[in-house]
């Protein structure tokens, strides 16, 4: 059964948008006449559709240029991201695998000066890896071995105020528990950029001495401090308990130069990472 189709509503389907996009520019358009027969009518409209079959053709295979040309960018940012990890591993130490970056080193983790911060991440790090449950740090104000014989020393000085001045420690400071005994306590030093170092281990001897052979934490870890402090010097300061121990290695878990007057000890001080630190912890 044939339906009559006037010759305007030709023209209106003619000059229509298809998905969204205009064909054929407006003189472009086929013009069906008012005079137009039935064979001329079939005829324009058969140039018409034959015209839009070919442009549908070229939008398709111009959409499949499109979407190879996505799949091709999400594989080379997929290889790039590979790069990276590869050139992220080769250039950080092992013990810092997994470490999430510092982006402010100078005042980063809730106002932690940046040494304390970066040994904080290094040892949160492996105390979870290695699911320690017999060791926790916290980060406080309170310092739990401040008046015991420790911290004060043993040996009385007379210690120049402008000196004081200069050994003033940080508010934060990082206490490590062990075994729900013992304290280390550290503390950063930002005028004469040092971390120190308390414990309650025992008070007859210093046992962290023992974790690198010759690295006594009496000596200054840098040689600015010899000149520094010459009346009391470096050593002294720490023995009467106004400094706390100045271990080498522990400058360097902290990110800190270490520029001994004299040669390193014999073994090297880099050797020690957080979990060689936790583990001889755990066995004093």
């Amino acid at each position: 059964r044939r339906v009559a189709i006037t010759p305007g509503a030709y023209i209106r389907y003619m000059n229509t948008e298809y998905d969204g996009r205009q064909w054929q520019s407006k003189d472009n358009v086929i013009q069906i006449l008012p005079g137009d027969g039935h064979p001329e009518i079939k005829e324009k409209l058969d140039a018409e559709l034959e015209e839009r079959k070919r442009l549908c053709r070229y939008y398709n295979s111009l959409q499949e240029t499109v979407n190879a040309a996505r799949r091709d960018a999400e594989d080379t940012r997929s290889e790039l991201d590979k790069v990276r990890t590869v050139m992220v591993t080769m250039t950080t130490p092992s013990f810092l695998a997994g470490i999430s970056p510092c982006i402010d080193m100078g005042k980063a983790g809730g106002n932690l000066p940046g040494p304390l911060f970066t040994f904080h991440q290094l040892m949160l790090a492996c105390i979870r890896e290695y699911n320690e449950q017999d060791i926790t740090m916290a980060v406080t104000t309170d310092n739990p071995i401040k008046g015991t014989s420790l911290y004060l020393g043993m040996t009385s000085l007379e210690v120049p105020d402008a000196t004081r001045k200069l050994l003033q420690p940080d508010e934060l400071l990082i206490t490590i528990r062990i075994r729900g005994q013992h304290y280390v306590v550290l503390r950063h030093h930002p005028q004469i950029k040092v971390v120190s170092c308390d414990h309650t281990f025992t008070e007859s001897c210093d046992q962290l001495a023992d974790l690198v052979s010759g690295d006594t934490g009496l000596e200054a870890p840098n040689t600015s401090l010899d000149f520094t402090f010459k009346m009391p010097n470096t050593s002294e300061l720490i023995k009467c308990g106004m400094l706390g121990r100045l271990y080498f290695w522990l400058q360097e878990l902290c990110g800190l130069n270490v520029i001994p007057p004299r040669q390193r000890p014999p073994h090297t001080i880099s050797a020690v990472t957080p979990h060689t630190l936790i583990k001889f912890l755990l066995s004093l």
